[in-house]
C-alpha cells in the first residue's frame, strides 16, 4: 500500500509541476519515470536497463515516423503549397464568413493532417485569421476555427498514429477506422460550432455547401459498405495500379514542371497534404513509405532549379522543428516501461482494478466526467503523464490496447482545442486578439462534447 500511495504522490507532484508551469515535460516524464522506479523498488541496474536505456528507445519507430512527417510538412511549407491551398479556399468561398469558415476548416484539417509544429501554425494562421476576420468574424470565433481545424488534422495525422500503433499493439487499421469514425463526428462538432456563432443569413447561404459535404461523405461511406472485399489477387493488382499511376503521376508532374516552369504552385499540388493518408487508408501503405511518397510527389509537383538545396534545407529545418517531441517521445517511451515494470504494476494493479470502468456504459461516463483531466498535461493528457497511465493500463489487461487509445484519442481532443498552455493556443489566442482563458471557456463544450461521441464510439467498437 505504502508503494501504491508513494507512486501516485511521484504522479501528482509532476501533474502539480507541469501545470504551474514550473517543469517542463520534456524534463517531468523522465523524472518521473525514475522516481516512480525508485520509490517501488526496482533495482538500480533494472532502473537503467528497463527505464532508461529501453525505455528511451521504445517508440523508436515513432520517433523516426515523426522525423519523416515533419519533412514533408517542411517541403509544403518551403515550397508553397500550404499558403497557395489557404488562399485558393479563400477565393472559391466567397465573403460569407460560415461558408468561408466550414471550407478554411476543412483546409485546415486537411494540411495538420500532415504538417505540426508551432512554425506549420505560423504559417497557416497567419493566413487564415486574417482572412476570417476581414468578412466580420469575431476574434475568439475564428480562433476556433483554427484550433478545430488543427485538432480535426491531428485525428488523421499519421505521426500521430504510430504511438498507439507501437505502445498499444493496436492494429494500424483499427486505428485508421477509429479515427475515420471519430473524425466525422467531430467535423460536424466543429460545423456545429460555426452554424451557432452564424446569424440566419449566414446559415441559409451555406446550407449549399453543407450539403455537398454531407452527399460526398455519405457517399464515402455508402461506397465502403457496398463495395466487396477484395480477393488477395485483386488487393495485388489494385496496390499495383496504384503504384503504375502514382509513378506516371509524378512523371508527368515532373516534365510539366521541366518544359513549364513558373514560380506558382500548380493546383495539382495541392493534394500533397492528402497524398499519405489516401496511400495509407486506400493502398494499405506502410506509413513512413507514403510519407516519402508523398515527399517526391510533392517535389516533383513543385520542381524548379535549384529545388534540391532547397529540399536538403527542408530535411535539416523539419527534424530540428521536432526535436522538442522526439525528446518529449523518448521521455514518454520512459514512463510507460516505469508503469510497466512487474514490481510497479504489482503494487498499482489492485486499486486500478476496483477504479477502472471496464463495462461501455461506466467506460464512457467515467472518461467523460475526466475529459478535463487531459488539460495542462494532466493525468488523460497523451503527450504527459496520460502517457503513464496508459502503460499502466495496457499492463495491467484492464482494458483493451485499442480501448485505451480510442480513450485517449477522445479526452484529448480537450487538450488540443482548449488547453492554454499549448503553444499554438497562445500564438493563436494573441495573433486573433483575444485570450487563452476567453477561448477555453468559448470552446470547452464544444470539444468535450466531441470526446463523449469519441468515447462512445470507442466503446461501442472496442469493449464486448
Amino acid at each position: 500500500m505504502l508503494t501504491a500511495a508513494g507512486c501516485v504522490v511521484v504522479f501528482a507532484i509532476m501533474a502539480l509541476l507541469m501545470a504551474t508551469n514550473r517543469l517542463s515535460a520534456l524534463l517531468a516524464l523522465p523524472i518521473m519515470a525514475i522516481a516512480i522506479a525508485l520509490v517501488a523498488r526496482v533495482p538500480l541496474p533494472d532502473i537503467c536497463h528497463g527505464v532508461i536505456q529501453n525505455g528511451s528507445t521504445m517508440l523508436s519507430g515513432a520517433i523516426i515516423t515523426t522525423m519523416v512527417g515533419a519533412v514533408l510538412a517542411q517541403v509544403m511549407n518551403r515550397f508553397g503549397i500550404g499558403d497557395r491551398l489557404v488562399r485558393w479556399a479563400a477565393e472559391f468561398s466567397g465573403d460569407n464568413p460560415l461558408v468561408l469558415g466550414l471550407v478554411l476548416l476543412l483546409v485546415t484539417a486537411a494540411l495538420f493532417s500532415t504538417m505540426g509544429g508551432l512554425g506549420a501554425v505560423i504559417m497557416v494562421g497567419s493566413i487564415v485569421l486574417p482572412v476570417l476576420a476581414s468578412v466580420g468574424m469575431s476574434a475568439p470565433t475564428a480562433a476556433g476555427v483554427m484550433l478545430l481545424g488543427l485538432s480535426l488534422g491531428g485525428l488523421f495525422n499519421l505521426s500521430n498514429w504510430t504511438l498507439y500503433i507501437e505502445v498499444m499493439k493496436v492494429p494500424r487499421e483499427q486505428i485508421a477506422s477509429f479515427a475515420s469514425a471519430f473524425g466525422v463526428a467531430f467535423a460536424l462538432v466543429a460545423i456545429a460550432f460555426l452554424f451557432w456563432e452564424a446569424d440566419a443569413r449566414q446559415r441559409i447561404g451555406a446550407l449549399p455547401v453543407v450539403g455537398a459535404l454531407a452527399a460526398l461523405a455519405g457517399g464515402g461511406v455508402a461506397l465502403a459498405h457496398v463495395l466487396p472485399p477484395l480477393s488477395p489477387a485483386g488487393a495485388h493488382w489494385l496496390h499495383l495500379g496504384g503504384a503504375v499511376a502514382i509513378g506516371v503521376g509524378l512523371l508527368a508532374a515532373a516534365v510539366h514542371r521541366q518544359l513549364k516552369p513558373s514560380s506558382d504552385v500548380p493546383a495539382y499540388a495541392l493534394l500533397a497534404p492528402l497524398v499519405p493518408l489516401v496511400l495509407v487508408l486506400a493502398f494499405n501503405v506502410d506509413i513512413i513509405p507514403a510519407f516519402a511518397i508523398g515527399i517526391v510527389f510533392a517535389l516533383a509537383a513543385t520542381w524548379r532549379r535549384g529545388h534540391l538545396n532547397a529540399f536538403t534545407q527542408a530535411v535539416f529545418d523539419g527534424i530540428s522543428a521536432v526535436v522538442p517531441v522526439l525528446v518529449l517521445m523518448m521521455g514518454i517511451g520512459m514512463v510507460i516501461a516505469a508503469m510497466t515494470d512487474d514490481t510497479v504494476k504489482q503494487a498499482l494493479a489492485p486499486y486500478l482494478s476496483a477504479l477502472v470502468p471496464r463495462q461501455p456504459v461506466g467506460y464512457v461516463i467515467a472518461f467523460a466526467a475526466l475529459a478535463p483531466l487531459a488539460l495542462y498535461r494532466g493525468p488523460l493528457n497523451t503527450f504527459g503523464l496520460g502517457s503513464g497511465l496508459a502503460g499502466l493500463l495496457l499492463s495491467t489487461g484492464l482494458l483493451p490496447g485499442a480501448a485505451i487509445a480510442g480513450m485517449l484519442l477522445s479526452v484529448g481532443q480537450v487538450q488540443g482545442v482548449c488547453d492554454p498552455t499549448n503553444t499554438q493556443n497562445i500564438w493563436v489566442a494573441n495573433f486573433s486578439g483575444t485570450t487563452t482563458t476567453r477561448l477555453l471557456l468559448k470552446l470547452l463544450p464544444w470539444a468535450w462534447g466531441a470526446a463523449v461521441l469519441g468515447l462512445g464510439i470507442s466503446a461501442a467498437r472496442f469493449l464486448p
